[in-house]
């Protein structure tokens, strides 16, 4: 079975909305560390965003 972990920094990852998104910076992402904090930031189209999580 794969695990999900944030592709920049290799934490644990959860399909869980984060509980540090504000509305203004739009819709929020699906996935969060495990302590609830968005994903780490990337380039993503349009500026800078959260990553997405990858498995292993």
């Amino acid at each position: 079975m794969s695990q999900a972990v944030c592709s920049v920094c290799g934490e644990p990852a959860q399909q869980v909305q984060p509980n540090d998104w504000i509305a203004p910076w739009g819709p929020p992402p699906d996935w969060s560390h495990t302590d609830g904090s968005s994903l780490c930031p990337t380039m993503v189209t349009g500026g800078v965003g959260p990553c997405e999580p990858e498995f292993i």
